[in-house]
């Protein structure tokens, strides 16, 4: 009874403040800063990040976090390691919408990623979740980064929907 009176505690501030449960909360988005190295990821904001089931509804909860990008070059976000088979989406500013499941890169080819040639200027909405949905609990490392278009960080771009 009192991990149920704890977590409608939790859900009802989370509710309040605008927290999601499964994710990073965030009131700016992160900055990364323009890199112009070709390493793959190089230079990345390194995200640790945790996925956690809904403990009472059995029911997934994402995590959530924001990024700024502007139209020069492109935007990678690449989970280099994971505890579950996650997908990824990130929308856009102008509601386009991003996905990967496996992005084939070793030594982790189940991770997503996905890169955004000449992105909007704006903040972008980055989901990370089980890869069906399924309530799991899961740890992994998102690299998150901004490169000059020339990088080999901006190749293989995804293509949006």
């Amino acid at each position: 009874m009192a991990h149920l009176l704890a977590h409608l505690a939790r859900l009802a501030l989370a509710c309040l403040v605008g927290v999601p449960l499964g994710g990073v909360a965030s009131a700016d988005p992160l900055v990364p800063t323009l890199q112009t190295c070709t390493t793959i990821n190089c230079g990345a904001l390194v995200l640790p990040g945790r996925i956690n089931a809904h403990p009472v509804a059995g029911i997934a909860s994402p995590w959530v976090n924001k990024i700024a990008a502007a139209g020069a070059g492109c935007l990678r976000l690449h989970v280099v390691s994971e505890s579950a088979d996650l997908a990824m989406t990130v929308v856009g500013p102008d509601g386009r919408l991003y996905t990967n499941d496996n992005g084939a890169v070793a030594p982790c080819a189940a991770c997503p990623k996905v890169v955004i040639q000449s992105p909007v200027n704006g903040v972008y909405t980055i989901v990370l979740n089980q890869r069906t949905g399924a309530p799991v609990e899961a740890s992994f490392r998102l690299h998150a980064g901004r490169y000059a278009a020339a990088s080999s960080n901006c190749l293989s771009p995804t293509a949006p929907k």
